[in-house]
């Protein structure tokens, strides 16, 4: 179950998914749970807010969202502006704003793209202005980010990439994660 991209683990899901259906779609409760589920995720939800630079940045969603958005303000009481909607990075909102890092000087945010929930991201970098660097580290393993002092670069940890990695046992594959240095540029 920890790659979601192996066959076993896809004909796994689909078994299931299969045995549970008729189940699930026959019950008298499906509707009323449904309802009552979307009633309670329907709700506005603020993430903690940090100050990076000349700005306050925090997590947001209207509740009616797939996904929560960053937003921004200069001080506490201007309007909030958004600077990193996920919504718009899928047309089915499966990716996710997994982990951000700003660098100390507040210039430069890195963050990371979850798909499907996956624990493999993207980190991915945009700039104070709004705009996108064209910097990316496919294929990270969750983990911290860590900026250097002099905001030049940035630290993550990754796992080795060998061709039959998703034959390697869980221990092997903890023995190679190590971490990885990246200069911007």
């Amino acid at each position: 179950m920890e790659n979601p991209n192996l066959e076993e683990t896809k004909q796994f899901i689909y078994a299931l998914n299969n045995q549970s259906r008729p189940f699930l779609e026959k019950s008298f409760f499906r509707e009323k749970f449904r309802k009552k589920m979307m009633q309670l995720f329907d709700q506005k939800s603020y993430g903690c807010i940090s100050k990076h630079g000349d700005y306050y940045y925090y997590a947001y969603s209207e509740g009616n969202q797939k996904q929560s958005s960053i937003y921004r303000q200069k001080t506490l009481n201007d309007t909030k502006q958004l600077f990193l909607d996920p919504n718009k990075l899928s047309s089915d909102g499966t990716l996710a704003i997994s982990q951000t890092a700003f660098s100390r000087d507040g210039l430069v945010m890195a963050y990371t793209i979850s798909e499907k929930g996956s624990d493999l991201t993207t980190i991915n970098f945009k700039d104070v202005n709004g705009q996108d660097l064209p910097d990316k580290i496919p294929k990270v393993k969750q983990g911290s980010l860590s900026w250097m002092p002099n905001n030049k670069g940035i630290f993550y940890s990754k796992y080795i990439q060998t061709k039959n990695i998703q034959q390697m046992n869980q221990q092997l594959q903890k023995k190679m994660n190590i971490t990885h240095f990246f200069i911007i540029l």
